[in-house]
């Protein structure tokens, strides 16, 4: 369960209290490459500034949950494909570039 006493969620850090910060680089800017679309087109489809999505190509800002799951949308992917794996897993794709999942190495 999960204890708001001992966690906080802010934008795209999650702060285990006493311990140090941890940050996510999403892969909006892999996907994109994939599908062959610009900073230009995906901002003009979510409602945004070109500048604002490539902005959420580091891994210092993280869009929030709903803006996400826009920019999902508009790559036409699952909200999964643009998160980071571990080092034991790795995104999978077919001969056709069609995204198959995460699986273990």
């Amino acid at each position: 369960m999960f204890d708001k006493n001992k966690y906080c969620i802010t934008n795209n850090f999650i702060n285990f209290v006493g311990a140090k910060k941890y940050k996510m680089k999403l892969r909006i800017k892999e996907v994109q490459q994939r599908k062959n679309i610009k900073n230009v087109e995906l901002a003009k489809i979510i409602d945004m500034t070109p500048q604002q999505v490539a902005n959420y190509h580091s891994e210092d800002r993280m869009p929030p949950l709903s803006t996400l799951e826009k920019i999902a949308s508009a790559l036409n992917c699952e909200i999964a494909e643009l998160l980071p794996v571990g080092e034991d897993f790795y995104h999978s794709y077919d001969e056709n570039g069609n995204w198959q999942g995460i699986r273990k190495k």
